[in-house]
């Protein structure tokens, strides 16, 4: 009886633990429908050709639009999104997406691009749900990835330069997933039987027949054009050099401006390119990536220049949209901004500093200078409380959250001291094009009232706002707006509450 009490313990014992964890097992019957990691290639010719294999792994088709493909470190400490399959929709059932290095020769051939490139020595990729990011659809740690970095189990070994990581398959053809990357995937090495990565042609070979058709010259878009296509698209894009690899906040970085509308896209170019000039109209062909939340054109060859032409000016700008996203509508634009400088200058990467400009509607934006703008600004014009006007070009270097905004100012006259206006300044203002700004000019009106015109629901938090800029100027108090408004008698409300939630006016201080 005890040994038959005990085989029946035993017995519980096993039951419940195979029903707490069970066996991911994979087969015609057991299939899990799910996308799945099947191929990485971390390197081949140049260590930008790299792509990742994604495959809808059972009966069904897969849905993309909640999903995100990750890159994490070997040791597991630095993590990053490389791109968003939410664009791609779903998979349907066997289905395949690959997506690759915008850099490297796999890009025109894929449907979906990243920058900045993984570690072939090792690293981990991983699907994960862009709602709930703890949750992890497929991993895949290679190399002297860490057991901790995020991988299943042991890393699959390290390929060799062009061949990829492959994914196994079962008698049934189904992609195997056991929870070990060691055991599921290979790694082909230059003497296996299976047929390397194929590397694109770069160099077209003429046909023989005098008969066939010439292939169809791509026609160069606008940059407005550009920033309408999908991301991960292949384009060649026509438009006037705003700024010049040196003068953004990357080496390779440059800029292009729309000659009509005046809309800008940032372009990456390949390390160490030298010649160009602000001015110059190009042509270039590159790859449309999201790169931190910044459209860009990611180039792997050098801009074509076809010629000459002049930016235009850039639009005066007061006050921008509220929240992270204030300055989206500007991305890539050369605008124009007034306000005080606000502490201390601090340092960028390449010798680059960074300045904290007030606007005189009480928001703030950083401002940067290149190595070589910063040489010719002076002490006196960044020093706190100076009144400054800045022009530049607004670059984002932030998150999926927004923020991260920055003025890069013109490298030439980028920062002036501010001088009182003969009059309103042209362009856009608050984030409305064309037409310049008409001035709030006070009227005759009966004592008492205000000599500005009061919103129609004015609320305490118009007040506050009118609050903190004001100004007393040789004995007169007024509002500035961009120049001054003289008051003479300020509105009350029921509550009224300052910026501090003391008085309504409190005293100078």
């Amino acid at each position: 009886m005890r040994s038959v009490a005990l085989f029946w313990l035993t017995l519980t014992i096993l039951s419940a633990n195979l029903l707490a964890h069970p066996t991911q097992a994979r087969g015609a019957e057991t299939e899990s429908v799910r996308p799945l990691i099947s191929a990485v290639l971390t390197g081949a010719t140049s260590a930008s050709d790299e792509y990742v294999r994604i495959e809808a792994s059972g009966s069904a088709g897969v849905d993309l639009s909640d999903v995100e493909l990750i890159y994490k470190s070997a040791s597991g400490i630095t993590t990053r999104r490389l791109v968003s399959l939410a664009s791609v929709g779903s998979l349907v059932a066997g289905g395949s997406l690959t997506v690759a290095n915008a850099a490297g020769s796999f890009a025109s051939t894929s449907q979906l691009t990243w920058v900045d490139g993984i570690a072939s020595s090792g690293g981990v990729l991983l699907l994960r749900r862009v709602s709930a990011p703890t949750q992890i659809i497929d991993a895949v740690a290679w190399g002297n990835a860490a057991l901790t970095a995020g991988g299943e189990g042991v890393p699959a070994p390290i390929p060799a330069s062009g061949f990829p990581l492959l994914r196994r398959h079962d008698s049934f053809g189904m992609l195997i997933d056991t929870g070990s990357n060691s055991s599921d995937f290979a790694a082909e090495t230059p003497t296996a039987s299976a047929t390397p990565a194929p590397t694109p042609s770069t160099t077209p070979v003429a046909s023989a027949s005098p008969s066939a058709s010439p292939s169809p010259v791509a026609v160069p878009l606008t940059i407005s054009e550009a920033r309408a296509a999908l991301i991960g698209t292949r384009l060649v894009v026509r438009g006037l050099l705003t700024a010049v690899p040196g003068e953004l906040a990357e080496p390779s970085l440059a800029a292009l401006q729309d000659a009509a509308t005046g809309a800008g896209l940032f372009l990456l170019l390949p390390v160490g390119l030298a010649g160009l000039v602000r001015g110059q109209v190009v042509e270039v062909s590159g790859v449309l990536t999201l790169r931190r939340q910044t459209l860009t054109l990611v180039a792997s060859i050098a801009p074509e220049r076809v010629g000459d032409g002049v930016a235009l000016s850039p639009v005066t700008v007061q006050r921008p949209a509220a929240g992270a996203w204030a300055w989206e509508e500007w991305e890539g634009r050369r605008i124009r901004v007034s306000g005080m400088i606000a502490g201390s200058p601090g340092t960028l990467a390449n010798g680059a500093i960074s300045l904290r400009l007030r606007l005189n509607t009480g928001e703030e934006l950083l401002l940067a200078a290149s190595a070589s703008a910063a040489a010719t600004l002076s002490v006196a014009l960044q020093a706190s409380g100076r009144s400054v006007v800045a022009q530049g070009l607004i670059h984002q270097w932030g998150t999926s959250n927004g923020g991260g905004y920055r003025l890069w100012l013109d490298p030439l006259a980028g920062l002036v001291p501010a001088t009182a206006p003969s009059g309103p300044p042209g362009g856009e203002v608050g984030g409305t094009p064309g037409g310049g700004m008409t001035p709030l000019v006070p009227r005759t009106l009966p004592p008492g009232t205000p000599t500005i015109a009061v919103p129609v629901e004015a609320d305490p938090s118009w007040l506050r706002e009118i609050v903190t800029v004001l100004r007393v100027r040789e004995g007169r108090l007024e509002l500035w707006r961009g120049w001054a408004i003289a008051l003479v008698v300020l509105p009350t409300f029921g509550k009224p509450v300052d910026h501090e939630g003391a008085v309504p006016y409190p005293e100078p201080r």
